[in-house]
């Protein structure tokens, strides 16, 4: 009937509507995905685009760093100090009919760190027919009678020996002959006061290049200390750059690294009296070396390719997006062979393109690089390489 379509019709119409909107939609696109992004195919280029943060540094530049140096395990004190060397309970007698007896004490001392001393002795029990005499190194230091108590001499340190030797005796009890002079001691001998100053020195050694590129940040140098006990100096190449109490386990000095030096440099740790610290100690300083950063993008390349760049260009592309010093832009391709340079340009803000062929690349994995020269600093954006397809 004249204005009316069957279904079968109707059904194939719509079918051939379909196949065309899919095709319009779908039938363009393909995509490489082997550490590639953002890739879109068109009937004549694939474009491939480096999969990396925008901005990429390129050139020759600075780039902080440090080291840590161990300086050991540091014990370090200034401590005074009280040592007696005396004897047990002796007594000691001299009479004519009866002999003598004598008590003797021999003390070592260490002279460096002795700051005063004094002999002691305890009059436990006596008679008193005679006199006492003490003596330091045979040389008689008093004599007397002696009542019972507790008594102390003063002794000049100059009279001191490294060995020493006190000695305590009686004069005879003379015409008594029925008793000798007697003396019962306790506690007889020497008393010493000591201090000892026990500083700790550490060396460490820098480099003529570290030392050159020392940044202004402040180094530190860190106490990881076991015992804390009163105040400490710091000394840093002769340089104080610390003084005080150190009240926490974990501490922390910063200083100027202008102090440091090439070569040898030397630490000193130095405690004030009565104080003491033992622990770990480690130096961090900051400096600067020299780095060169490049751009590169890999990509593969078959057999159908290589042909097709024998006939016809593959384009490398990107943007300088900001140049930090003047020079050069220097475009290389490569592969395990080989690298060839396809282009310099000056650097400057915009949009570069450089052009190759079949005989700047290689079957199988190739890359393209991009780097500076004549002391170029600039960041680069959108790397990409197009192949004809």
């Amino acid at each position: 009937m004249r204005g009316t379509i069957d279904v079968f019709t109707f059904l194939l119409f719509l079918g051939i509507f379909l196949i065309l909107v899919f095709a319009l939609l779908f039938g363009g696109i393909s995509e490489i995905g082997l550490n590639l992004t953002n890739v879109t195919t068109t009937t004549t280029i694939t474009t491939t685009t480096v999969s990396v943060p925008k901005g990429v540094l390129v050139g020759k530049h600075e780039v902080k760093t440090w080291r840590r140096v161990d300086l050991g395990y540091i014990n370090i004190s200034h401590i005074s100090h009280e040592k007696s060397i005396t004897s047990e309970r002796k007594k000691i007698f001299n009479g004519l009919l009866f002999g003598s007896e004598e008590l003797v004490v021999h003390v070592n001392v260490d002279n460096e760190t002795l700051r005063g001393a004094k002999i002691v002795f305890k009059v436990v029990n006596t008679n008193n027919y005679g006199r006492l005499r003490v003596y330091l190194n045979d040389m008689l230091m008093n004599e007397g009678y002696y009542a019972v108590g507790e008594y102390e001499l003063e002794v000049d340190l100059s009279r001191l020996k490294k060995e020493n030797k006190v000695r305590f005796a009686v004069e005879s009890s003379g015409w008594k002959l029925w008793a000798p002079a007697i003396y019962e001691l306790e506690d007889a001998g020497l008393l010493l006061f000591s201090k000892d100053f026990i500083p700790t020195q550490r060396e460490f050694f820098l480099y003529s290049a570290e030392v050159e590129r020392l940044t202004r940040d402040k180094g530190y140098l860190t106490l990881d200390l076991t015992t804390k006990q009163g105040n400490l100096t710091v000394k840093l190449n002769d340089e104080q750059i610390f003084y005080g109490a150190v009240n926490r386990s974990f501490f922390q000095v910063l200083f100027d690294q202008s102090v440091l030096r090439v070569g040898k440099n030397e630490v000193e740790f130095l405690p004030e009296e009565n104080s003491r610290f033992e622990g770990q100690a480690s130096l961090i300083f900051y400096y600067t070396i020299p780095k060169e950063e490049k751009a590169s993008l890999g990509f593969e390349i078959n057999e159908t390719t290589l042909g097709l760049l024998n006939k016809t260009s593959g384009k490398v592309r990107f943007e300088v997006v900001e140049v930090l010093r003047t020079g050069g832009i220097k475009v290389s391709i490569g592969n395990e062979e080989r690298e060839v340079t396809i282009g310099y340009e000056k650097a400057a803000e915009g949009n570069y393109s450089f052009s190759f062929g079949g005989g700047d690349v290689r079957l199988g994995r190739n890359y393209v690089r991009i780097s500076a020269v004549d002391d170029a600093l600039f960041y680069l954006n959108d790397l990409r390489v197009e192949l004809p397809s």
